[in-house]
C-alpha cells in the first residue's frame, strides 16, 4: 500500500513548473534530461523527482 507516485502543478518565481514525484532509484530530471536544479526562468518545465523508495513508510 502507500504511494508511489504524486502530481502537482506550482508556480515559484513567475515559472509554472508540472512536478512529478515518484519511488525508486534518487534522481532529478528537468524537460527529460538530467538536471542538478530545477530553473526557475520563468518558462514552464516539466519536473520528475524520484525520492528513495526506503525511506518512507505508510500509515
Amino acid at each position: 500500500s502507500g504511494w508511489n507516485d504524486v502530481d502537482l502543478s506550482i508556480r515559484i518565481n513567475q515559472t509554472p513548473l508540472k512536478i512529478s514525484y515518484r519511488r525508486g532509484s534518487p534522481g532529478l530530471t528537468v524537460d527529460g534530461a538530467p538536471a542538478p536544479f530545477v530553473p526557475l526562468d520563468g518558462r514552464p518545465h516539466y519536473v520528475v523527482l524520484t525520492i528513495e523508495q526506503s525511506g518512507f513508510q505508510s500509515e
